[in-house]
């Protein structure tokens, strides 16, 4: 039986989980500011020939963030990392997909679009991971479970679309220029993405969970 003492212990550890993420999030975003200002200002050089597909790549990039973001604030308000080893587990996971979310943001800068694609398939697998090590934590319950089976579901079917995705560009690639074929990816890639998170939302709107 935990004592207060212990009670408490756990509940600091739980919020540093929580603090740490939302502390590298708003890194993140101050990296961003901070890479709008090179390519964006004074607002005229986001439309050069060098700077625009730079700045289609920080949109892109802060699409992700943002939605990871605020999904992650949702999921963590209703299931915080629990004080075990698969709540520790997630954390290192949550920090894995931070750190792919800083790549993509700065691959985008360096213009290496040809990257994007994969770097996307390897975020949703990494989803995928998260997924899996919440259910160990929460799927306790058969109510519980069926929620985050739900949610699993929608993870998995955006990792399989962004695959698919993958292999389409790769073959668009052999019969198209390759700005044509990045313009095209970062539209359907950007679709799952937005699909993804307001697919999540709605069963969280639907059954009250995170």
């Amino acid at each position: 039986m935990s004592t207060p003492n212990t009670r408490k212990s756990e509940d600091k550890r739980r919020g540093f989980y929580i603090k740490a993420a939302h502390i590298v999030y708003a890194v993140l975003v101050s990296q961003s500011f901070l890479i709008a200002s090179e390519i964006m200002v004074p607002i005229g050089d986001a439309f050069t020939d060098e700077n625009f597909p730079k700045v289609i790549g920080w949109m892109f990039s802060n699409m992700v963030i943002i939605l990871g973001w605020l999904g992650y604030a949702r999921s963590v308000s209703v299931r915080p990392n629990k004080d075990t080893t698969a709540g520790a587990a997630r954390f290192v996971v949550d920090l894995v997909i931070l750190f792919e979310y800083f790549y993509l943001l700065h691959l985008s800068q360096e213009g290496y679009f040809n990257q994007v694609p994969f770097v996307v398939v390897i975020i949703f697998a990494t989803y995928v991971v998260s997924d899996l090590i919440k259910k160990h934590e929460y799927g306790t319950q058969k109510s519980e479970l069926h929620r985050i089976e739900k949610r699993n579901r929608t993870t998995t079917i955006a990792f399989n679309l962004s695959v698919l995705l993958l292999a389409f560009y790769l073959i668009i690639l052999l019969f198209n220029d390759e700005h044509v074929a990045n313009v095209i990816i970062i539209t359907f890639l950007g679709t799952v993405i937005v699909w993804h998170r307001l697919a999540k939302w709605r069963v969280t709107k639907r059954e009250d969970v995170g």
